[in-house]
């Protein structure tokens, strides 16, 4: 996703998220002064920079800025390798307003060492600059391009503190990262590292995710897993910490922003990454501790090498447009998710745990999907049988969504599944009927390379039909050559049908007819009866959660279900009876003409 930010005159910069503010009065506090940081021997691990080994910063508003020169020599504090934070050379070039609500510093890196390894990365988002032992921003734009000297713009501190005090819509809904309904000027791309899947597949979940609310949100595949050496998890955190924001975790995907943090607080709260994460006001999302294994080289952009590590040690709560907002302390609560995959080339199925975050439960399609898709190693076609069971804090009752398709790549029809049936409770857009707090979900996922699809060809009509008497029929279907089996080329299923000695005598309309459960018409709620004279009550929309279970549950077929109808062609009802074809795909339909005596 490309965004270019149109400035004011003939400045045309493209910006870059680099990692993450509101109208509210600024709140000030004293600027104490505070003791020149110590400065340790450099380590040529961190590119030879002065390594900090204890970060005290305090705010510097824009009243304080002003009086500093132009071309004024600062400090950026950020992590390059480990968790040792260094201290970067910078040139203070002016204040600058891009019309985003709140003024940005302009700044030009003038460090050799650091322009050397490549300049301005992608993982500084929220680094703090300012003289020493202050903090006047966080670095947080860029140039995509940038060639040295390299320049970057700096969200103010000011602008940042007005996050912590700021109450997100969503907090007025009373649900852990509802989500909420904001303007922004210019979306801006967040880059969200995800371990355990294939570049292709973030390539084919990001066109999917491409809209309003997800085009703040860049992912990049990565190898993931956890540091060989990690350090150890203190709890605490210091301005100029890499930390992670963790969307999802698990024993196979993980998706996790990585940022740095740009002031801490003696109430334990802390802001960071300078610009918001996906715009998302009230969010409840686990932060871990992070290291940095050093600076890609790239040439759009160099960025960290850079993985979390031990339990999470607090919770980001706010998700704005100038900063992220977080607590220390106990993480939040998340969604747990069971999947069980059984593929034909194992005898048992395969067991794996993920948690998704509160908020965030468009991520649960993706991260079952990609799951499922790590585990079976190849893209190729096949029948895949699955069953989605939610469980909400609400009620007792639960939903159950169970799919057959027959496809070139099942990885699609599992994404598309889990997302259509979790968004029909979790989207408050969708669900108009009761709040649905997600309690746990389960997904059983059987996989086989057989075509399993049979398509209805012809119906065997006994010679005498009578009313009042059972008649049966004989549905006869061909099935794909890869399930056919040796002499039996077609399979023949009986379904009786018991007619009236009231019904309609002469010639009718028999129809046998695939169902399928449509996931295009579900979503749009197409609905082609119309009979005019039908006396069935329309009950409205659902009311209650326990309503919506029902209702949605009603909606969906048993995979390989076959109706058979006797139309009467007049005021008498239709004779209607279906049957399953077990572990197949049916397509097709007959309609023939048939006498009744």
């Amino acid at each position: 996703m490309k965004h270019i930010l149109s400035l004011v005159g003939v400045i045309f910069l493209m910006f870059f998220q680099l990692s993450c503010g509101s109208d509210e009065e600024v709140k000030t506090m004293p600027e104490t002064e505070v003791p020149e940081a110590e400065v340790m021997d450099t380590d040529q691990g961190n590119y030879g920079l002065p390594i900090l080994p204890k970060v005290n910063l305090t705010s510097m508003y824009e009243a304080g800025v002003r009086e500093l020169e132009e071309n004024s020599e600062l400090q950026l504090i950020t992590v390059l390798d480990g968790t040792d934070k260094v201290s970067i050379k910078v040139k203070y070039l002016g204040m600058r307003d891009f019309n985003f609500g709140f003024p940005l510093y302009e700044f030009e890196l003038t460090d050799p060492l650091v322009e050397k390894m490549g300049g301005i990365a992608q993982g500084m988002s929220g680094s703090p600059v300012g003289p020493e032992g202050r903090v006047i921003g966080a670095l947080a734009y860029g140039d995509s391009f940038g060639t040295a000297p390299y320049r970057f713009w700096a969200t103010t501190i000011d602008a940042m503190e007005e996050a912590r005090d700021h109450r997100p819509l969503g907090e007025f809904m009373n649900a852990p990262g509802a989500p909420s309904v904001h303007t922004r000027w210019m979306p801006i791309k967040t880059p969200l590292v995800v371990s355990g899947i294939n570049q292709r597949r973030v390539e084919d979940v990001s066109k999917r995710l491409r809209s309003s609310r997800f085009d703040a949100i860049n992912f990049v595949a990565d190898v993931g897993g956890a540091p060989a050496n990690a350090p150890t998890v203190s709890g605490d955190l210091e301005a100029g910490d890499m930390i992670g924001v963790a969307i999802a975790t698990g024993d196979v995907v993980d998706l996790t922003a990585y940022g740095t943090v740009t002031q801490v607080y003696n109430d334990g709260t802390f802001v960071a990454f300078g610009h918001s994460f996906r715009y998302d006001g009230a969010v409840s999302l686990p932060v871990y501790q992070a290291t940095t294994a050093g600076i890609v080289a790239n040439l759009q952009i160099p960025y960290k090498s850079v993985v979390k590590y031990g339990e999470p040690i607090g919770t980001l709560t706010k998700d704005l447009s100038a900063a992220v907002v977080g607590e220390l302390g106990d993480p939040p609560d998340m969604i747990p998710i069971s999947v069980s995959y059984h593929p034909v080339n194992s005898d048992k199925p395969i067991k794996t745990e993920s948690e998704v975050a509160y908020g965030q439960e468009w991520a649960i399609a993706p991260v079952v999907a990609w799951t499922v898709d790590a585990l079976r190693r190849e893209w190729t076609g096949g029948t895949s049988d699955g069953t989605l069971v939610l469980s909400f804090e609400e009620t007792k009752k639960t939903y159950t969504h169970r799919w057959r398709n027959v496809s070139p790549d099942p990885f699609f029809d599992t994404y598309e599944n889990l997302d259509y049936a979790v968004g029909e409770f979790t989207d408050p857009l969708k669900n108009a009927a009761g709040k649905a707090t997600l309690k746990s979900i389960s997904v059983e996922i059987t996989d086989k390379p057989q075509l399993a699809s049979a398509e209805i060809i012809d119906v065997k009509v006994p010679d005498n039909i009578r009313t009042g008497t059972q008649v049966t029929f004989t549905v006869v279907l061909l099935p794909h050559w890869s399930v056919a089996e040796d002499d039996e080329r077609t399979i023949e299923k009986d379904i009786s049908l018991n007619i009236p000695s009231d019904f309609k005598t002469g010639s009718v309309t028999l129809k046998v007819e695939a169902q399928t459960t449509d996931l295009f018409d579900l979503i749009f709620d197409f609905d082609f009866d119309f009979d005019l004279d039908s006396d069935t009550e329309d009950e409205g929309p659902p009311q209650t959660l326990d309503e919506l279970i029902e209702e949605r549950q009603d909606r969906i077929l048993e995979p390989g279900t076959i109706k058979v109808t006797l139309e009467a062609n007049g005021s008498l009802e239709d004779i209607e009876e279906e049957l399953i074809l077990d572990d197949y795909v049916v397509n097709g339909e007959i309609t023939d003409s048939i006498s009744i005596e």
